[in-house]
């Protein structure tokens, strides 16, 4: 009994088996668990997709990458529906969004993998452009929850879209209770299943759901302002793209546990993307490092240390060499840094190999000739892709 509901109640078991490389242990979890997730609770519920998620993850893992991005693309859709994730109230939504983050690099990392491949083709997808649109939810998770608290706040002062919201929540709430309902009646051996509370149940729960997409449609009709904070859409290539004037390039980072990704998206042209082996903790520690000269512990300016830009221009070769078709012809960046890269002004790292010479007068003079890339570009620091918009 133990054994069950380990495999069909929590993801979190064959998650760890997976992070701690025990493949083939973790799938077989993920299949009986999905499997009485179906049976149970149905395709579309976010407990169903969160266990398809990670077997995709697993798929990934074992270098399976076909199956792995049909797995994702079935997933996803759910797993991103704010509508969905009020189906599960089993963890907290930090450790939820934890999850999906997990999902989403995984699913990126596949993407870069296939990109300009036969199996990009085969798939119907442009492998760039998805991961662009995976990277901008998985930067906005934690942000997208003030947002929505700061919206239900806002909803308070209007009456008539209070009564909505109210509804629309009221709504979430019964469908995870019924949900809950089900799950218990259906862990019930079959011969003492009360298939007639199984089918009311189910009923049940698709009439809510027709109700509260409706409220839903009726919110975005006539309060689209507040539709949009608590349910914003990811941010895609060709609507930042729209956003750019002539001279314009956007880059966007996304620092991931294993990788960095980048894009530089040219107002005409094809996106470049690319991944650097970097982490987020050991690019923290190379912005770390370039930052002690930003910001010293001097008592003098004598006492300021040197601004390695030897480590700087590795971390230029590092990020934005790989992605330079796609902004070397603009004049202005509209840089989206993710992670440690949003506290280093990327004006600061040179385009080519320098070193600083000896001290001379005035102080600082050896600087003179360093190629930055401030030199060649301006650039703008965005806290989000979504910030074109204004």
């Amino acid at each position: 009994f133990m054994v069950e509901r380990l495999t069909t109640m929590r993801v979190g078991l064959p998650l760890a088996l997976l992070m701690s490389g025990r493949v083939e242990e973790s799938r077989a979890f993920l299949r009986a668990a999905q499997r009485k997730d179906r049976e149970r609770l149905g395709p579309k519920h976010y407990r169903t997709a969160e266990k398809g998620g990670v077997l995709a993850m697993a798929h990934a893992a074992a270098g399976e990458d076909e199956q792995a991005l049909a797995q994702f693309a079935e997933v996803l859709p759910v797993l991103l529906s704010r509508s969905r994730q009020s189906d599960d109230e089993d963890s907290s939504a930090e450790a939820r969004d934890h999850r999906l983050t997990l999902i989403l690099e995984s699913y990126m990392d596949v993407l870069a993998r296939v990109r300009g491949g036969a199996l990009e083709r085969k798939a119907g997808i442009d492998a760039a452009a998805e991961a662009f649109r995976l990277a901008d939810v998985a930067r906005t998770r934690s942000v997208q929850r003030a947002l929505a608290a700061s919206g239900a706040r806002a909803a308070a002062r209007n009456p008539d879209l209070a009564d909505l919201a109210r509804r629309e929540q009221d709504a979430q709430k019964r469908i995870s209770a019924l949900y809950d309902a089900l799950a218990q009646v259906l862990g019930l051996p079959t011969d003492q299943r009360d298939q007639a509370a199984v089918d009311g149940l189910r009923t049940r729960i698709d009439t809510l759901r027709q109700a509260r997409a409706t409220l839903m449609e009726e919110i975005e009709a006539r309060f689209p302002d507040y539709a949009e904070l608590i349910n914003s859409k990811p941010a895609t290539v060709e609507a930042a793209r729209s956003n750019l004037r002539s001279g314009e390039a956007l880059i966007a980072t996304y620092a991931g546990a294993e990788k960095t990704y980048l894009w530089a998206i040219p107002r005409e042209g094809d996106v470049a993307f690319a991944t650097a082996d970097l982490g987020r903790e050991e690019l923290a520690d190379w912005v770390a490092l370039l930052r002690s000269a930003l910001e010293p512990k001097a008592q003098t300016l004598g006492d300021i240390p040197d601004f390695d830009v030897a480590r700087a221009h590795g971390l230029y070769r590092k990020l934005l060499e790989p992605v330079a078709a796609g902004w070397k012809d603009a004049e202005s960046l509209l840089v989206v840094a993710h992670g440690p890269l949003g506290y280093l002004p990327l004006s600061l790292l040179p385009t080519e190999a320098a070193t600083l010479g000896p001290e001379a007068e005035p102080l600082f003079a050896n600087y003179r000739r360093v190629p930055w890339l401030a030199r060649t570009h301006a650039i703008t620091m965005l806290p989000s892709v979504a910030s074109l918009n204004t």
